[in-house]
């Protein structure tokens, strides 16, 4: 999933910030990976970024082509002019077990840091049909506490492009930078619909190019 981050070093003052890095990278640094360019503050390697905050790793993907990686998370693009990046992260899913009745989780969990979540362009998705999933915002001053709840009895009920709470379900998030996670409550377990749909899937990401589909 693509999801926009923004570079708090970027955003204020306004657009002044960015101007003072448009340098292209470091004189004797990589400026590109995979086609991804790596404008300053960013760099690859050691001494190459304007800190460890924005050292990036340039290697393989999965299917053997190169990528720019801020940790665990792929850059596919970086924008000072729009002080943003792009990148993929992962998506949390339920499945509920019909062997042993349980559910098997995959949590995600992410510390903004030195950037924080584009709230204009990103939302929170919540995929299933008998699924309610959190998202926790935190930072050292505020706690934000969102989510949705999603359900459907077949997956004739189910509308290719529809987002409002059958099978799938949206909200926004607030803004700034935050530590995240996200929780699937435990009431809501997909028992009842595990024949149709065992698993439920929890998402932040860009709006843009989203689009439910049945298939």
């Amino acid at each position: 999933m693509i999801l926009i981050i923004q570079l708090l070093l970027l955003i204020s003052p306004s657009k002044t910030k960015a101007a003072e890095f448009d340098v292209g990278a470091l004189p004797g640094c990589p400026d590109s990976c995979g086609g991804v360019t790596i404008p300053y503050p960013f760099g690859i390697g050691p001494n190459c970024s304007l800190s460890e905050v924005f050292e990036l790793i340039c290697k393989a993907t999965i299917n053997g082509t190169f990528a720019p990686h801020w940790g665990d998370f792929m850059l596919l693009d970086i924008s000072l002019t729009l002080g943003q990046a792009r990148m993929t992260n992962p998506i949390s899913s339920q499945c509920y077990n019909r062997t042993t009745k349980k559910e098997n989780y995959n949590d995600w969990k992410f510390d903004s840091g030195a950037f924080w979540f584009n709230h204009e362009k990103n939302k929170f998705f919540v995929i299933g049909c008998d699924t309610l999933a959190y998202v926790n915002f935190t930072n050292d001053e505020n706690s934000y506490l969102g989510g949705c709840v999603s359900g459907c009895n077949s997956l004739e009920t189910l509308t290719d492009g529809s987002c409002s709470g059958i099978g799938c379900c949206e909200t926004s998030i607030p803004k700034g930078p935050y530590y995240l996670n996200f929780w699937f409550d435990d009431n809501f377990n997909s028992s009842m619909v595990s024949n149709f749909s065992p698993c439920s899937h929890a998402l932040l990401r860009e709006e843009a190019g989203f689009m439910f589909n049945t298939d």
